[in-house]
């Protein structure tokens, strides 16, 4: 194609390559406004789009076959920064850059890319970018479903298939790797063991100063009757008991008098697995008391 290369430009008022002269001066910032202006409003036709798209695609463009190096990916970034400092896109760019992510990502999906293209974003350095940046501040996605995050229903079912993947594969995710879960469940029993007190149902039933933090309803409303029929007693919600293979918390629990009481919801319930529970806390010298709900309610 006529023109094609780095050496030729196309003019702005008839279309046609010429020679730059340009080469190796600057604008003085008066000349780069006066420019800027008089280019103010002004839209390629779609026509003029496409061509300058063929000659600038491929060998054709000047940074084909190169990359930026680090320092000026830093000095773009650090320029980025500054001119976007303080500026919210308005709704015709969130469009516009919405419509523009689309049509990539459709492109990349027929091309089959669209593993390649998620491993060269979370590349391990962009993770470390994201999350020095980030650190100590809440995140700007929590609370946000994938759908609401890509802003399309096929854009949020590739991420969640990416993800499931990724989670699925014992190279990505080491709980998947074979024994792994074994080791990590004997880790936390051990952990928990030693430290009762870390426990999420410790800390959900220990809650804020003068509150009994996150326990069930009907688990609250048995804690408060208990306390009414020992009066004289200490009660205390998730109570946690030490054995051999690790630990039990108890729904309700008076430590003096070894005596446990456990709200029977059927959901989280399992006969078989209460009856060997049980088992072990009398042989260290507890007596369990199962409720239901017409027990507490009552």
């Amino acid at each position: 194609m006529v023109g094609k290369g780095h050496n030729y430009g196309e003019c702005q008022k008839c279309g046609a390559f010429h020679t730059p002269t340009f080469v190796g001066k600057t604008h003085t910032e008066e000349t780069k406004k006066k420019i800027s202006s008089s280019k103010m409003g002004q839209t390629w036709s779609n026509e003029r789009k496409e061509k300058h798209s063929q000659i600038f695609s491929g060998a054709g463009n000047p940074m084909y076959g190169k990359h930026h190096s680090v320092e000026t990916k830093e000095k773009i970034g650090n320029k980025n920064k500054i001119a976007c400092k303080g500026k919210i896109r308005t709704a015709e760019q969130k469009i516009n850059y919405s419509s523009g992510a689309k049509k990539s990502w459709k492109k990349w999906r027929e091309e089959g890319r669209v593993e390649e293209i998620m491993k060269k974003i979370h590349t391990p350095e962009a993770h470390k970018r994201v999350g020095d940046a980030r650190r100590g501040k809440p995140s700007p996605l929590k609370g946000r479903s994938y759908l609401e995050i890509f802003g399309s229903v096929e854009l949020a079912k590739a991420r969640a298939d990416i993800t499931s993947k990724w989670m699925g594969d014992p190279k990505t995710n080491i709980a998947n790797r074979p024994g792994a879960r074994e080791k990590i469940s004997k880790k936390k029993i051990e952990f928990y063991k030693k430290y009762p007190e870390k426990h999420a149902n410790r800390i959900m039933a220990k809650g804020k100063k003068g509150t009994y933090g996150f326990p069930s309803k009907p688990q609250l409303k048995m804690f408060e009757q208990v306390k009414e029929e020992y009066l004289n007693e200490y009660v205390e919600l998730e109570y946690p008991v030490k054995h051999s293979a690790g630990m039990f918390y108890l729904d309700v629990a008076i430590p003096t008098l070894m005596l446990g009481f456990e709200y029977d919801e059927p959901y989280w319930h399992n006969a078989e697995k209460d009856k060997k529970r049980d088992r072990i806390l009398g042989k260290l010298g507890w007596s369990i008391v199962h409720c239901g709900g017409d027990d507490i309610f009552a």
